[in-house]
C-alpha cells in the first residue's frame, strides 16, 4: 500500500511538472496565428520529422483544450500544490478542487489520447503515451 507521503510526493512531482508545462503550453496558442503557412522553419522540420500534427495545425479541439489548461487546470493545480505543502492539515476544499482538476485533466487527455493513436506515428505515440 502506497503511503501518505509517497502519494503526495509523486502528487507535488507530477503538478509542479503541469504548473511548468502549462505556460510553455499556452505559448502553443501565441506561437502562430495565420495558420500551418506561418510556420518557422524549424517548426516544419519538427512536423516532417516526428509527425507531430497537435502542435503545428492547431485543430479546434486542441485549441480549446489548450485554453482550459491555462485559464481552468493551471490555477487549480496551483491550488492543489498550496493544499498538498500546506501540513499537516490540507484545507477543507482540498478534495473537492483535486477531484475537479483530476476529472478535468482526464477528460482533456482522453481526447488528446484518441486524436494521437488515430493521426500520429509510432514514435509520437510512444513518446506522447507517457502523459
Amino acid at each position: 500500500m502506497v503511503t501518505d507521503k509517497v502519494r503526495d510526493g509523486i502528487l507535488v512531482v507530477f503538478l509542479t511538472v503541469f504548473a511548468v508545462a502549462a505556460p510553455l503550453d499556452a505559448g502553443l496558442l501565441l506561437l502562430f496565428r495565420d495558420g500551418p503557412s506561418s510556420l518557422s522553419p524549424p517548426l516544419l522540420l519538427y512536423r516532417k520529422k516526428y509527425g507531430e500534427y497537435l502542435a503545428t495545425q492547431k485543430p479546434a479541439f486542441f485549441v480549446a483544450l489548450l485554453w482550459i489548461e491555462v485559464a481552468f487546470q493551471w490555477p487549480l493545480a496551483a491550488m492543489i500544490l498550496y493544499g498538498l505543502l500546506r501540513r499537516p492539515q490540507p484545507p477543507q476544499w482540498f478534495r473537492t478542487i483535486a477531484l475537479v482538476f483530476g476529472a478535468s485533466y482526464c477528460t482533456s487527455m482522453a481526447s488528446s489520447f484518441v486524436s494521437i493513436l488515430l493521426r500520429t506515428t509510432v514514435y509520437m505515440f510512444s513518446v506522447l503515451f507517457k502523459f
